[in-house]
């Protein structure tokens, strides 16, 4: 398959024809040197987006440790340009947590040999239960470990389903945390979230070996201008930091300044969608907790708060470039940084760049950011 003449974003000093092999791998991608005219291009084409945060969308859970349901989830995920993602756990009994990784281990089995167009499975995520119970929001405070005790449970787990595990959030302030960073720091990617640590503790969690803080400004202390706070800690230790976009967890005139150069290249976009992400509005569970939706955003217990997104990255993609953030500053936050932070940029066998030996992935918009196709694996899906 020939795409020619693409105009892709980012690299606007040039048109670009992709080949394809019958196997849906790039196999050429050439260049002609001319300037693009924006005005006159009717679409341009992005890598496929990457979503390390993701619980669950169109009425599918990553708790309900259902094999068919994730994979469901992979098929459905790839239709609206999200090309990879790390299947997320809540807050559950470490019993839950097993059943949990053995769904994707086997989702990821089924998907092996599936011929649909399908969001690839990077491997699992926990979201605690390694949390401060004071600060676990919509999770379930009775399910909470201390990190001692999940020292042994990500031990056993990671014994039994060697490699599945990539990413573990869990609050720097509690005590043995330090520890616990210590101990999974070249295993694991550790991320902190669902805290009430300051700007020291969840510096020193970062500079023993943390990566990130997961869904900035949302479950942790505010930036001030004496308590700069985990937002604070990432800015001096140049550490990753995801964001939420869909314009209900954080500001625009906030999400300006996350994307603009105090972070470089080190923002993740993230979904952090639950089941009710593309579907309609109604009552949806999370982690055992009825949730909400309405209106694009989720709503739960007497105070009416956030409890997860029902967004996407195509979507969210759309609201930042509306918003004014740079596309290069934009579309890295979609695709290599998740990759980087993973150390899996250099791994041809993924989506998220196109060159040459990697999947046939890529979306493709119109001038007002819609989505208006997608190549998966070589497929229109």
């Amino acid at each position: 398959m020939l795409y020619s003449d693409l105009w892709i974003l980012g690299d606007n000093d040039h048109l670009t024809s992709i080949e394809t092999d019958d196997n849906g791998i790039i196999t050429n991608v050439s260049r002609k040197d001319i300037q693009v005219d924006p005005d006159k291009q009717s679409f341009f084409v992005t890598p496929g987006f990457i979503d390390t945060h993701i619980h669950g969308a169109f009425g599918f859970d990553t708790s309900d440790h259902d094999p068919q349901g994730i994979c469901e989830m992979a098929y459905k995920l790839a239709s609206v340009g999200t090309a990879a993602f790390c299947p997320t756990t809540m807050t559950i009994s470490s019993e839950d947590i097993f059943k949990c990784c053995d769904s994707v281990s086997k989702a990821i089995d089924i998907l092996k040999d599936s011929k649909r167009p399908h969001a690839d499975i990077l491997g699992i995520r926990l979201e605690g239960p390694i949390f401060n119970p004071e600060k676990c929001g919509v999770q379930d405070p009775k399910n909470c470990l201390s990190p001692k005790e999940g020292m042994e449970l990500i031990s056993e787990l990671d014994k039994k389903y060697p490699g599945l595990i990539k990413i573990i959030d869990i609050s720097p302030e509690l005590e043995g945390s330090m520890e616990f960073i210590d101990m999974f720091k070249e295993r694991f990617i550790l991320s902190l979230a669902h805290t009430d640590s300051d700007h020291d503790v969840a510096q020193e969690a970062l500079l023993r070996g943390a990566k990130s803080i997961t869904h900035a400004l949302n479950a942790m202390n505010p930036i001030l201008k004496r308590a700069t706070g985990v937002l604070g800690a990432a800015v001096d230790t140049g550490s990753y930091v995801e964001v939420i976009s869909d314009l209900h967890h954080v500001h625009k005139a906030m999400l300006r300044l996350l994307y603009s150069d105090v972070f470089e290249n080190k923002v993740i976009t993230i979904s952090d969608s639950m089941r009710g992400a593309l579907m309609p509005d109604g009552i949806y569970d999370l982690g055992g907790t009825d949730v909400e939706v309405k209106g694009g955003r989720t709503y739960y217990g007497e105070g009416r708060d956030l409890a997860g997104s029902v967004t996407y990255l195509s979507e969210e993609f759309k609201k930042l470039m509306d918003i004014g953030v740079p596309e290069k500053r934009c579309l890295d936050s979609l695709t290599v940084n998740a990759l980087r932070r993973m150390d899996l940029l250099k791994d041809l066998s993924l989506p998220g760049v196109i060159e040459q030996g990697r999947p046939a992935t890529f979306n493709f918009f119109d001038k007002e950011y819609n989505l208006i196709k997608v190549i998966n694996h070589g497929q229109e899906t």
